[in-house]
């Protein structure tokens, strides 16, 4: 019985603890439109998009 509450415990804690980590590691906003935006440039120019393929691809990425 002690060893189960323990284990709880340790499961817990180390949900909380990739919680944490996974909150400080994430792409802040800016970051991540910044990169949806060079995605798109550069497929825009690779695949030579028109202005609505272009808001299409934008909003995927």
């Amino acid at each position: 019985m002690m060893k189960e509450e323990s284990m709880k415990k340790f499961i817990i804690v180390l949900i909380a603890l990739f919680t944490i980590v996974g909150s400080v590691f994430s792409m802040s906003y800016e970051h991540a439109r910044s990169q949806a935006l060079f995605l798109t440039d550069k497929m825009a120019y690779e695949l030579n998009l028109t202005e609505e393929q272009y808001e299409a691809a934008f909003e995927v990425n």
